[in-house]
């Protein structure tokens, strides 16, 4: 209920039997604490009918926002009047404005997460509406529920919504006020366990925090996504290449207009996850279907397993969303990926990191009739990043979670045990048979003690039981090239060890066939930050080193480990020859690989299927 230009105006609503949802709108004139009419005013009805919506009054115009279509519904006789859960809802995402009371309503745009039961928790801030909490699903077989902590904020000047912040736990029907400069947030019910997100206790307590400034939203213009509903589904939220890549593109996908929605196959939404960092609205994966038959785009994100059953359930549901269905392969080695594999050539378009995992699909399987080459940008939050004197830096290599300290590279490289003159290479990315790691060790030992140079190496993005059976399974040799604290655990923030560097290495060999990296965006990231690159010649790393000018590359297997041996020894001997290689690969870098040039490049291929 919001008072409106002298009148208490009620939208929506159900019939008395609870389920039927409605689409009336009534309003009361009020002054000085009194009703001034006898009863209430028909108004302009909602276009779509709801219960457990929520409203605002901003800049004289009322407005209304999601809530559901049907509820616990009464027992037909029952002496007390009780009420069956056992009833289908569906989560309405749409939102209206009245400007004109005698006009007609008008749709704005639909908010990220569809929401009910926000009818008390929804107002206005320094210009935006926010949606604190709420409820999202029903299950329609086992009738359970499940609530957000998402804080949805919607911008009336630029029609645009955003993810403003998240409750420290899933809360529905909350109480929210303002004071001053302190949003507060009391009793609702909670999200109980196991999951977090049911509905558990009704609370009686009191959430408070500052409201922070509003920062200055980032709006691409031209990009050709404003408007459209995009719906992103990905295996898991992992710090990993293909989930963090997809998370950057939501993020220009938003600033680029979009409607932009994430599920995850993993279900990340029940807990603390990056797409909450990443400021992306994330739903529960049961409302995924729902939501791709609304979306003029679905894009899957993988070819791993979970992303193909969930692509396999879509399309046995609604075929005819193959229509809207593109696949983002990040995979090379198909041959572990037999279910994607069956399943591509039903999509409208593939996406493909290289052409060299193009190519290594197409040789085994049927392709979509559209497919498109897109190599993965650097984020132009990274460019910024690289760009900096200092920067944080996580000090404990066998710890994930930590406070970063913000040093320089001189300071960076003495916590490292690196000296001014030793030279620091360093390899980015998880410990497996394919990424060539041990390999190099072996081969970057055997430089250092057969030339006496100062060569030291630095790996990072480990996991607890590999590093320390890497560090346990160390030579002498080995051990004084590579000292635990230059083997760390996969962080958060890792730009502080391109800082602290002086040459990169991708030895990725290949899982099967020696087809190399599918393409390998660390690569890229540490030509940003001015290092040559060496790399295999063999899958996306050939397509992004130019041998010679930005560094240098050797082929896969023992053979090329004596090329890559080489290599390095030019590199320590010839400090300016590096120089030179790393500037000239941050250019290139810079050039080739634009964020902007991606969107773009995106939008093209989308116009393919929309």
């Amino acid at each position: 209920m919001q008072y409106w230009r002298g009148r208490l105006h009620l939208v929506g609503g159900a019939d008395e039997d609870r389920w039927t949802a409605r689409a009336d709108h009534w309003s009361l004139a009020v002054s000085g604490g009194r009703t001034d009419e006898a009863g209430w005013r028909a108004e302009q009805p909602i276009p779509v009918a709801g219960m457990h919506g929520s409203s605002a009054v901003l800049g004289d115009s009322l407005y209304v926002f999601g809530g559901q279509q049907g509820d616990f519904q009464a027992i037909p006789g029952d002496p007390d009047c009780t009420c069956t859960g056992r009833t289908p809802e569906t989560y309405l995402s749409s939102a209206f404005r009245l400007s004109d009371p005698s006009g007609p309503w008008t749709r704005v745009a639909d908010l990220p997460i569809a929401v009910s039961h926000a009818d008390f928790s929804t107002i206005v801030v320094d210009g935006r509406i926010l949606l604190i909490g709420g409820q999202v699903y029903k299950d329609p077989e086992q009738f359970y529920l499940r609530l957000t902590d998402a804080i949805q904020a919607y911008d009336p000047l630029a029609d645009r919504w955003s993810m403003f912040g998240y409750l420290p736990h899933k809360l529905k029907i909350p109480v929210v006020g303002r004071l001053g400069d302190r949003l507060f947030v009391v009793a609702g019910q909670r999200g109980a366990l196991p999951d977090g997100d049911r509905p558990g206790e009704i609370t009686r307590e009191m959430l408070t925090t500052t409201l922070p400034a509003s920062p200055a939203a980032r709006v691409r213009e031209g990009a050709g996504f404003a408007g459209r509903k995009i719906l992103l589904v990905s295996h898991d939220l992992s710090r990993s290449g293909a989930p963090l890549l997809l998370l950057e593109t939501a993020q220009a996908l938003m600033e680029s207009g979009a409607t932009v929605r994430l599920a995850t196959a993993s279900d990340d939404v029940r807990g603390w996850n990056l797409a909450s960092q990443f400021g992306i609205p994330l739903i529960p994966i049961e409302s995924a279907i729902a939501v791709a038959a609304a979306s003029d785009a679905i894009i899957a994100n993988t070819a791993s397993d979970p992303t193909a059953a969930w692509v396999r359930k879509c399309l046995a549901a609604n075929p005819f969303l193959a229509q809207r269905l593109v696949w983002w392969v990040h995979e090379i080695d198909i041959e572990n990926f037999k279910q994607a594999a069956d399943l591509l050539q039903l999509a409208a378009l593939a996406i493909f990191d290289s052409n060299a995992a193009r190519a290594a699909w197409q040789e085994a399987v049927a392709l979509p009739p559209k497919v498109r080459v897109m190599h993965p940008p650097l984020s132009d939050d990274f460019v910024e990043t690289a760009s900096r004197a200092s920067l944080p830096f996580p000090m404990k290599p066998q710890t994930r979670t930590q406070r970063p300290v913000e040093l320089a590279r001189d300071d960076i490289r003495r916590r490292l045990g690196v000296s001014k003159d030793d030279f620091l290479l360093l390899s980015l990315g998880s410990l497996e048979p394919g990424k060539g790691q041990r390999m190099l060790i072996r081969t970057i030992a055997r430089l250092a003690a057969e030339s006496g140079l100062p060569i030291r190496l630095l790996l990072v993005g480990l996991n607890r039981s590999d590093r320390a059976a890497l560090l346990e399974d160390l030579t002498s040799d080995e051990k004084a090239v590579l000292s635990p604290a230059r083997t760390y655990l996969r962080q958060s923030a890792f730009a502080s060890f391109y800082l602290a560097s002086d040459a990169f290495i991708m030895n990725s060999q290949g899982a099967t066939k020696g087809r190399g990296e599918t393409f390998g965006r660390v690569t890229t990231e540490a030509m940003a930050f001015g290092l040559p690159v060496l790399g295999t010649s063999a899958g996306g790393t050939a397509e992004i080193i130019v041998d010679g000018v930005t560094g240098y590359q050797y082929p896969t297997g023992e053979d090329g480990q004596a090329v890559l041996q080489r290599q390095v020894e030019i590199l320590v001997r010839d400090r300016l020859l590096a120089n030179r290689l790393g500037q000239a690969g941050r250019q290139s870098a810079l050039a080739r690989f634009q964020q902007g040039k991606h969107l773009s490049d995106l939008a093209e291929a989308l116009e393919l299927i929309w």
